[in-house]
């Protein structure tokens, strides 16, 4: 072979080599950003599912958001019923509150939960439902809880769709963004608040 033919071949081969690389490194990309999305998913489908649980064993009474200036959802806070007395009217729990934060600058929706193991710091009045100030919140918040953290949530709502967004009722549309990467996916849900009269 002469040296200009082996020169040529040495050139194909490395043209043959490149692309080869750029597939198989196009097919990596691909494979990490589906491996993203599928955490994505699989982290927004377990934090709804247990938002959806713990909305459905409270009513409207028992439900409190609070949102920032800009609209968006910081606080709900479940205080379940836990029995329906004699005149067919809900008792609300005296020793359970579930309380959802979300956090936009670490991108976190946390669940956490107060019951006789951890008591709530606010005194729950027995068969009525609690609406809670900002000031009681602020407690809750400082006080020692069992926590659930939920990564990567760009975005958290409840609302209740074709209606004033500070009214709850039925059905409520529960939805969570999570983004991370480059990648984003949306999980949303209408509830049906189960305990409702």
């Amino acid at each position: 072979m002469s040296l200009i033919e082996l020169s040529l071949a040495a050139a194909l081969g490395a043209l043959v080599l490149g692309i080869t690389i750029q597939f198989f490194l196009q097919a990596l990309r691909v494979g990490d950003r589906s491996v993203i999305r599928s955490r994505l998913q699989q982290t927004g489908i377990v934090a709804l599912l247990g938002l959806v649980q713990d909305l459905q064993e409270a009513n409207a009474g028992g439900l409190t958001f609070k949102s920032n200036e800009a609209g968006q959802m910081l606080h709900c806070l479940v205080h379940p019923v836990e029995d329906i007395n004699g005149e067919g009217l809900p008792q609300y729990s005296s020793q359970r509150l579930v309380h959802y934060v979300w956090d936009q600058a670490l991108q976190r929706l946390t669940r956490r939960s107060f019951d006789r193991r951890k008591p709530s710091p606010i005194p729950l009045r027995a068969g009525e439902p609690m609406r809670f100030s900002l000031e009681q919140i602020q407690r809750l918040q400082s006080a020692p809880a069992r926590q659930k953290l939920y990564n990567e949530v760009a975005s958290f709502s409840i609302s209740t769709p074709g209606v004033d967004p500070q009214f709850v009722g039925n059905p409520l549309r529960v939805e969570l963004i999570l983004s991370t990467a480059g990648e984003r996916v949306q999980c949303l849900r209408s509830v049906v608040l189960r305990n409702s009269l």
